[in-house]
């Protein structure tokens, strides 16, 4: 038994790296808008509406559905990871003019048994949605779980029109990541779009690996989704939930959740769009297992990540900017949980760029989602 495990791992393992190294290149540039800068400062803020009777929610995403609303989606149930976790979404209304925007009520839009009627296959949990717009489509990529826990997970696409009178999703596919058992992949934070050389749009979605070693990936895609490349930014132990943000049109950046194997340190890593990488950057920053988010604005860096109150690591959202790669300054606190063990985590911001908004949303005590914006006049007098 013992000598077929090492076997089995041996193939895993070469099979692995074989699939990793086929020569597959898509020559693009990375997509850079300029952002108008609104006359007005504010920093708005509103709960989002939960499903009813639901006291859990956590891990939520942005997307673009026209001019003027916005689309929410997290995971939503008793407690990560139970059966009765579904995939939850709201429409925010009057999304360009945040003191009159509203948020309408939450609809399912995902559970594991439609997953698992979709994939044909058993899903005893789903998790961690991610959403993104592009030639009015709206792309979902979920985790879900067939056994164990999250590191035996897949990622599942769905596909809904903006445009549609009603947003309803329709599955598309298992994304294909690995030759032999193609388990243990993860998605949590937002791709960014690309042009190729063809002027074809397309975009780069950020995922990780769970099993035995936690590593990133990028997903290079076309616009109906389909993987045009893997690409494996390190060899590195636990950098986990891969944020990327463009520089600008030929040049890149990612940051790191790190995992204890990680040592507790926040890393960078930079990169171009012939997906060439540095190595890992040490940065001043700590990172203590938790979720982060890299956003690029008129050439200006910034950075929402945790830092510590009271013992609880993810106590405080803070926003910082980047000076160099290796060293960040901390801005302001965006907000902040005074809940014994509380967190204020799993940012995602959606940059506006015609109307110089940032919309951010975040999990409140794995209770509820709040939602903020802010505007470039706000962060440059905060500069």
């Amino acid at each position: 038994m013992k000598g077929f495990l090492l076997f089995f791992l041996s193939v895993l393992l070469i099979g692995g790296i074989a699939f990793f190294q086929i020569p597959k290149k898509e020559d693009f540039v990375f997509n850079v808008n300029s952002t108008a800068t609104p006359s007005k400062k504010l920093l708005h803020q509103l709960d989002i509406p939960m499903p009813e009777n639901i006291p859990s929610a956590h891990s939520s995403t942005l997307a673009i559905l026209d001019n003027s609303r916005l689309l929410s989606a997290y995971f939503a149930g008793s407690k990560e990871g139970a059966k009765d976790v579904a995939i939850y979404a709201n429409i925010l209304i009057d999304k360009n003019n945040p003191e009159s925007a509203t948020w309408q009520e939450p609809f399912k839009i995902l559970d594991r048994k439609t997953l698992s009627k979709d994939a044909r296959e058993y899903i005893s949990k789903i998790g961690n949605p991610v959403l993104y717009t592009i030639n009015n489509t709206i792309h979902l990529f979920v985790v879900g779980v067939s056994m164990g826990g999250w590191a035996t997970s897949k990622i599942y696409h769905y596909t809904a029109r903006t445009d549609s009178e009603k947003i309803t999703f329709h599955f598309q596919k298992a994304l294909h990541l690995s030759p032999l058992l193609n388990i243990s992949n993860l998605v949590r934070t937002q791709p960014i779009e690309i042009t190729f050389r063809n002027n074809q749009q397309g975009f780069i979605l950020p995922i990780y690996h769970e099993i035995a070693n936690k590593y990133a990936l990028n997903l290079i895609m076309d616009s109906q989704g389909k993987i045009l490349q893997i690409s494996k930014p390190n060899n590195a132990q636990g950098l986990l939930q891969p944020s990327l943000t463009a520089l600008d049109s030929t040049h890149c950046l990612l940051a790191y959740r790190a995992h204890k194997k990680a040592n507790s340190i926040l890393y960078t890593q930079a990169c171009n769009n012939q997906l060439k990488y540095s190595g890992l950057i040490k940065t001043n920053l700590e990172n203590k297992d938790n979720s982060l988010n890299l956003f690029t604005i008129n050439e200006q860096t910034f950075l929402l990540y945790n830092t510590a109150k009271q013992n609880s690591p993810r106590a405080n959202l803070t926003l910082a900017k980047m000076k160099n790669y290796e060293t960040f300054e901390k801005l302001f606190d965006l907000d902040t949980t005074y809940t014994i063990n509380g967190e204020v985590s799993y940012p995602t911001t959606l940059i506006d760029h015609k109307n110089g908004i940032i919309h951010i949303t975040y999990t409140i005590d794995r209770k509820f989602i709040r939602y903020i914006t802010l505007n470039i006049k706000f962060l440059e007098d905060a500069l």
